[in-house]
C-alpha cells in the first residue's frame, strides 16, 4: 500500500504516546497532507492533538474502522488487552490492518494478543520504545520492532527520523520485542545500537 494512501491511527495519548502522535501527524501533515486519527479514554487529552489537526475518534471501534494502521500506546497489560478487543469486535475487515503496540506488556501478554490478531487475518507488530517524555517529544526515541517485515517496510517511514533516532529490528515474533524491554537489558540494546552504527560504516 503506498503512503499517501495509508491511514493511520492511534490510541492512547499519555505523555509518551501523545508525544509520538503528535510527532507522527506532524508528519503526515508535512509530507502527505493527511491527519492522524486517535482516540483517548479522557477525551481532554486528545485537545492539543486536535488542535493540530488530528481527528478525533469517539471510540476505539470507530477508530479502527478509519485506520489502516492503528498504533497503541497504553498504561498497562489490561488496557491493551481491552483495546485488543474492542479492536477484534468493531466489526473491521481486519485482514487489511496493522496494529501496532508500543506499550511495555508482559512477552506472554503481547504473545497472546499477536495470536488473537493473527488469527482475525490482521497482521501485528510490538514497538516498545527507550526514553522519557522529552525524548519522545524531540523524536529521539530508541525503538525496539519485533513483527512480519512487511509490517516494518509499511510503517518505517514513520519511525526513524519521525519517532525515533534509531531502529532495533529483533525478530518476527513480536514478544521478542518486549523481552528486550522488560529484561531491561541495556548492554543488549548497546551491543544492537554498535551493531547497527558497524553495519553503516
Amino acid at each position: 500500500m503506498a503512503i499517501p494512501s495509508l491511514r493511520l491511527g492511534w490510541v492512547g495519548l499519555g505523555s509518551m504516546g501523545n508525544a509520538m502522535a503528535k510527532n507522527i501527524h506532524a508528519y503526515l501533515q508535512s509530507h502527505h497532507d493527511t491527519s492522524l486519527s486517535f482516540y483517548n479514554r479522557t477525551p481532554s487529552r486528545g485537545d492539543a492533538l486536535e488542535a493540530l489537526g488530528g481527528e478525533r475518534c469517539a471510540s476505539v471501534s470507530e477508530l479502527a474502522t478509519r485506520s489502516d494502521v492503528v498504533f497503541i500506546s497504553a498504561s498497562d497489560d489490561a488496557a491493551v488487552e481491552s483495546i485488543v478487543e474492542q479492536i477484534i469486535s468493531s466489526g473491521s475487515e481486519l485482514t487489511t490492518k496493522i496494529i501496532v503496540d508500543t506499550t511495555t506488556t508482559h512477552p506472554n501478554t503481547t504473545k497472546q494478543m499477536a495470536e488473537k490478531l493473527v488469527a482475525q487475518g490482521a497482521q501485528f507488530a510490538a514497538m516498545p520504545v527507550f526514553g522519557a517524555t522529552p525524548v519522545a517529544e524531540q523524536g529521539k526515541l530508541l525503538v525496539a520492532f519485533a513483527g512480519p517485515e512487511s509490517v516494518y517496510e509499511t510503517i518505517a517511514p514513520f519511525l526513524k527520523g519521525v519517532v525515533a533516532r534509531e531502529v532495533l529490528q529483533v525478530g518476527k515474533e513480536p514478544e521478542k520485542a518486549m523481552l528486550l524491554k522488560t529484561t531491561g537489558c541495556v548492554v543488549a540494546v548497546a551491543h544492537q545500537t554498535k551493531r547497527v552504527n558497524v553495519a553503516r560504516d
